[in-house]
């Protein structure tokens, strides 16, 4: 019965293995049928939508876009070198062969300071098909030189709680 109502139903605009967005839920199209989309989001966690919600969202398809954007948030610990920290970012960025310099070169930008850490904020553009391993090898390069380094330090998430004492009478 279904197969018979096939031409009629409303088509998606994006297919198997396209990079979309959809409600913020950004990832690869990895199954299409008459009643659900699902994605397979970057960090594994699949995502299921009806098709009739996918129908009234606003949807990105990433598949024709030449480059994408990469976002590296990072928060430092108050002590680190900023302008070392940044600096070592740009070169990192600007030496990966698959970062493109249009639309935008490589940025890092200091957007915020607070009693726990520094946010910097790093911007560069690469291809589309090189989006997810060149943001992975730009982290793993972060990383291992940010260990390597005393004068910068990855700030650590933290609570503190203090406790007030009441004697009892």
């Amino acid at each position: 019965m279904v197969f018979f109502l096939v031409p009629f139903l409303p088509k998606v605009p994006f297919y198997v293995g396209h990079i979309i967005e959809i409600n913020g839920v950004f990832g690869i199209v990895s199954a299409i049928d008459v009643f659900r989309v699902t994605v397979k989001q970057f960090d594994g966690v699949t995502v299921t939508f009806t098709t009739g919600a996918v129908m009234v969202s606003q949807i990105n398809n990433y598949r024709d876009t030449p480059n994408l954007k990469d976002e590296i948030k990072l928060i430092l610990e108050n002590g680190s070198d900023l302008e070392k920290t940044r600096q070592v970012i740009m070169r990192v960025m600007r030496e990966d062969a698959r970062v493109v310099k249009e639309p935008k070169p490589p940025s890092a930008l200091v957007v915020n300071a607070t009693a726990s850490g520094v946010e910097i904020i790093a911007y560069c553009w690469v291809k589309n098909e090189d989006w997810l391993a060149t943001r992975s090898d730009i982290w793993l390069k972060l990383v291992n030189l940010f260990n390597t380094d005393d004068t910068i330090s990855m700030s650590l998430p933290q609570t503190e709680i203090f406790l007030h004492s009441k004697e009892l009478d």
